[in-house]
């Protein structure tokens, strides 16, 4: 069962690979690293010490609406919900409680 599970996995990772959702993620995250607008507030962001500031509140307005990095928020938001669901249904496979859920 162990072997059969393991190859079905392997073609899972392909099938997610080949994918073209997470193609365009991965290329949206490379996008977003060479953004030197981005680079920058990001950079300003990180280093601020108030973040109530208002300067800070729109700079992290300006990074949040960012076309890319909504597009980005949204594929990966997909993806962990398809993780999710994934292991959703390897736990009910295997029948394996969580170390919370075994206790009781």
């Amino acid at each position: 069962m162990n072997e059969l599970v393991n190859e079905k996995l392997d073609e899972l990772f392909e099938s997610l690979n080949d994918c073209k959702e997470i193609k365009e993620l991965k290329e949206l995250k490379s996008q977003i690293y060479q953004n030197e607008k981005l680079k920058v507030l990001l950079e300003e962001y990180r280093n601020s010490s108030n973040q109530y500031d208002a300067k800070v509140i729109d700079m992290k307005r300006k990074i949040i609406e960012d076309p890319m990095i909504l597009r980005y928020h949204s594929l990966e938001n997909e993806l962990y919900y398809s993780i999710l669901e994934v292991n959703q249904k390897l736990e009910k496979l295997f029948n394996k409680k969580r170390c919370r859920d075994a206790n009781n």
